[in-house]
């Protein structure tokens, strides 16, 4: 889920909830329609941060959700990454590069 630049008007709710709303409301809506749940592997907020449409950051086209299709070859992989028993995981190469990013000490 997306939104334009424009501050939502609350004191409770900003753009991060409204474009996580969205984005979870289009993944009801799907589900609704027939599609079944564990087809969906994750729904995120994304704010502002992307735009469409980056000279003018409060164009209503900026409001928006984005769908990303996976190959069943691709969402094997993705989860591979963050699956701990695999070698190469994303934790295994945060860890990594946060000791190799440690200062030396002598």
């Amino acid at each position: 889920g997306h939104t334009d630049s424009l501050p939502y008007q609350s004191n409770q709710y900003s753009n991060w909830e409204l474009s996580g709303d969205r984005a979870l409301m289009a993944r009801r809506v799907l589900e609704v329609g027939g599609m079944p749940k564990q087809r969906v592997l994750q729904v995120a907020a994304m704010s502002d941060r992307t735009p469409v449409d980056k000279s003018h950051p409060d164009a209503s086209d900026n409001r928006r959700i984005e769908i990303l299709l996976l190959t069943k070859k691709a969402q094997a992989s993705l989860l591979s990454i963050f699956d701990r028993q695999q070698p190469g995981n994303a934790l295994t190469q945060a860890d990594k590069a946060a000791k190799a990013n440690e200062p030396v000490t002598r």
